[in-house]
């Protein structure tokens, strides 16, 4: 499905998106490199709070991003979110969280190795914003 390049105000780039299909059902996956335009920001900030473990099931350390990091990139989720799954532009965006894995792989409990998933409902749309330039992977 094409996805017409957007823009929020905040952003000095125009992301790149594109819609991938997985699995059996073909389930949409959305990628967008350039995200955030301005990745320095968003790793500047993670680093300043402090991070704790949040429990055995996630294997490192969280804290909650700031409201403004929803503000800059709020308009531009509510837009793909809308064109690609045909949600209402107003997706609501229940938790917004800093997070990095810590454990190595050797390490691992039990229930860190199962897929992750954050619920089971229908309407319910997991994003992750990898912070990394493409010396890293890429995606910021």
């Amino acid at each position: 499905m094409p996805v017409e390049p957007i823009r929020s105000p905040s952003q000095p780039s125009t992301p790149q998106v594109r819609v991938e299909r997985i699995g059996r059902e073909g389930e949409p996956v959305l990628v967008v490199d350039g995200f955030s335009g301005v990745p320095t920001r968003w790793i500047e900030s993670a680093g300043q709070g402090a991070m704790q473990a949040i429990g055995p099931h996630y294997p490192g350390l969280r804290r909650a991003t700031e409201p403004d990091y929803l503000t800059a990139v709020g308009p531009l989720l509510a837009k793909v979110i809308s064109t690609v799954f045909g949600y209402p532009a107003g997706a609501h965006v229940a938790e917004s969280w800093y997070s990095i894995v810590t454990t190595p792989p050797a390490r691992l409990q039990p229930i860190q190795r199962l897929p992750h998933f954050d619920g089971v409902e229908d309407a319910r749309l997991a994003v992750l914003h990898f912070l990394c330039d493409p010396s890293h992977g890429g995606t910021a």
